[in-house]
């Protein structure tokens, strides 16, 4: 809790916290959800909103769980069940290690070309991963963690800058690179620049 607490709220791909955030996060939108969303349906249910996960979150109402009476109690409750859950699901995959885990170390662009699956070919084809900040909801969104990782599986392949008042002064960027040829040096040299 208490690297929650004193972390900047920037996902930037060296924070431990943004780690701890991004597991916390994911299973605080199936908790605060859950009590809104048929049985049913909740093994399944995805489309959850975070800004309603913020609202009911900050102003909790009779509709959350078993504590109708006491919403306050029940908030606090699927708060502290889902950092629980994060801290469970880091300790799986991380070991002891699990709280020292940068975001980009999990948090990664994959640039993976058909053709690098093959020995003969994956030096030739191959980029390397690149650790990225961010997460659905920032800018150059890409994916957020989820039950399955927490590797980018979405988002942009390339990004603008316009100055309309001086468009020679617009800027771009390509991931992982300029050109498709793999020889060429500028196959892959943009994709560092894209974390």
């Amino acid at each position: 809790i208490e690297r929650l607490v004193g972390w900047n709220h920037v996902l930037d791909k060296t924070s431990t916290a943004a780690t701890i955030f991004e597991y916390w996060f994911l299973h605080l939108q199936r908790l605060a959800y859950a009590p809104k969303v048929p049985e049913a349906q909740r093994a399944t249910f995805r489309a959850f909103d975070p800004r309603r996960v913020i609202q009911w979150m900050t102003a909790p109402d009779a509709s959350s769980g078993e504590h109708k009476v006491k919403p306050d109690a029940a908030r606090d409750r699927i708060l502290v069940e889902a950092l629980e859950l994060a801290v469970t699901d880091l300790r799986k995959v991380y070991g002891d290690k699990w709280a020292d885990i940068p975001w980009g170390q999990i948090h990664t662009a994959r640039f993976t070309h058909p053709l690098a699956g093959s020995p003969a070919t994956r030096d030739l084809f191959a980029v390397p991963a690149v650790p990225k900040s961010g997460d659905a909801y920032t800018l150059l969104a890409s994916s957020s963690a989820t039950e399955s990782g927490a590797d980018q599986t979405s988002g942009a392949s390339y990004a603008f800058v316009f100055d309309v008042k001086d468009w020679d002064n617009s800027t771009g960027l390509n991931a992982p690179g300029q050109s498709a040829q793999p020889l060429s040096p500028h196959y892959g040299d943009l994709a560092p620049l894209w974390g």
